[in-house]
């Protein structure tokens, strides 16, 4: 290769070589210039995004201290409680929404679950800072750069009480109503004794002292409305109805039988009979109370429940007691007749007996008048009944006086006294 041709390749050379050069130093430019505006445009976004949410903080943060304010009010007190809050953003919204939820209907303020307290070392005089300032202090506070000191005031703190547990709803007290205020009454002073009874025991007392309250209320209701019912008073406890009844009957009893009964406690209108009175009478007189009865039974037919009890004393205390004094006396007349010699009793003829011709039946009428002919009026026996077979039958648990004088419904002049018979209950 000649000189000239070596210089020339070499030229080139050098020419190439610096073409590249330029080539990788125009890209390298290119990529550095390129860089930079994308970290210009990093730096523009990312100053654009800060600013939106900045914004939409300090919107939130407007939003929820109005949702404060009109919750707990704009005095002192309100303000501390909003200045409290406020750091939580809309969480606070949630947070008191739930202690709202947990008092609902149990008449408890949600705020007495709420204790607010002023800033650590704070003096009596500290005043809560206005909302501008507590926004952007906490606007700042949470877009401060890394090692950014931000400077500001401390806000009141708030600690949360316990969330109450859910109540239980009280029940069953429908079941405990009824058209008769004194069912009433009863049913719902059962249901009292047995609340009381859990409440005493240790079970869900806070619901059972709830439901004590309102049944406590029910039996005032219902005992107004026997009172109205029967136009009398009523004691607390039921029972003193049943002891307004007891009096009732005895009452009753006293004027039916008149000076045939010695009162014992005239305030408890006890009485006991006279048994050695006159025993006509006395069965006249309980008798002429059967009669009367009904005037009795309306004190109280208003209530199921108070009728039903006085007809149960009327049979055990009355009707009882007239029975039991019929036999007695029936023993005695009967002791009385049989001991005096060759007495014979008195005889009844009882129609309708089977295998009784005329002269059957003209011959014992006949017997019949001589033997109540030798009776005086107002003299009591013992009869004796012919039976079918025209044999003699005592008359089990019946006597018989001899009336003053003969009517037209009673041609023998002859009264009888039977057992009464039990009432029966007037409604169930």
């Amino acid at each position: 290769m000649s000189l000239g041709g070596f210089a020339q390749g070499l030229a080139t050379a050098f020419s190439k070589a610096e073409d590249r050069y330029q080539d990788k130093k125009a890209r390298e430019e290119a990529r550095a210039d390129a860089k930079l505006a994308r970290a210009a445009q990093n730096a523009f976004t990312e100053k654009l995004y800060d600013r939106r949410e900045r914004d939409a903080y300090r919107k939130e943060l407007r939003d929820t201290y109005g949702y404060l304010q009109a919750t707990f009010g704009t005095d002192e007190e309100g303000r501390r409680l909003s200045a409290a809050f406020l750091p939580m953003g809309a969480s606070a919204k949630d947070v008191i929404k739930q202690y709202q939820a947990s008092v609902k209907g149990t008449g408890i303020d949600f705020k007495s679950l709420i204790n607010v307290s002023n800033p650590s070392g704070a003096t009596d005089e500290y005043k809560v800072p206005k909302f501008d300032a507590i926004m952007t202090q906490l606007v700042d506070a949470r877009y401060a750069k890394d090692g950014q000191e931000t400077s500001g005031f401390m806000l009141p703190t708030v600690k949360l009480g316990k969330i109450p547990d859910q109540k239980e709803e009280i029940t069953g007290l429908a079941g405990l109503g009824s058209d008769d205020a004194f069912e009433a009454m009863l049913n719902i002073d059962l249901a009292r004794s047995e609340t009381q009874a859990n409440i005493s025991y240790g079970a869900s007392v806070e619901k059972n002292k709830a439901k004590l309250e309102v049944l406590n209320k029910l039996y005032e209701q219902e005992k107004k409305k026997a009172e109205k019912q029967i136009g009398t008073g009523i004691g607390d406890v039921p029972a003193s109805m049943y002891n307004m009844v007891d009096r009732k009957n005895r009452e009753f009893i006293i004027s039916q039988l008149g000076g045939s009964v010695e009162v014992v406690d005239a305030a408890q209108q006890t009485y006991k009979l006279k048994r050695d009175g006159n025993r006509v009478n006395i069965l006249l007189g309980f008798e002429n109370g059967y009669r009367n009865k009904d005037d009795l039974f309306s004190t109280f037919m208003g209530s199921r429940v108070l009728s039903n009890a006085q007809v149960d004393t009327y049979n055990a205390n009355y009707v009882g007691q007239q029975n039991n004094f019929l036999q007695e006396t029936i023993r005695m007349q009967v002791s009385k007749q049989t001991r005096k010699s060759n007495a014979k009793l008195p005889i009844v003829y009882m129609s309708g007996f089977k295998g009784m011709d005329q002269t059957q039946a003209k011959q014992l009428r006949q017997q019949q008048e001589r033997e109540l002919a030798k009776l005086k009026p107002g003299m009591a026996f013992t009869p004796m009944i012919i039976d079918e077979s025209g044999e003699y039958v005592r008359a089990d648990a019946q006597l018989f006086k001899k009336k003053t004088r003969v009517t037209e419904n009673n041609p023998s002049g002859i009264l009888a006294f039977l057992p009464l018979q039990r009432v029966n209950y007037f409604q169930r």
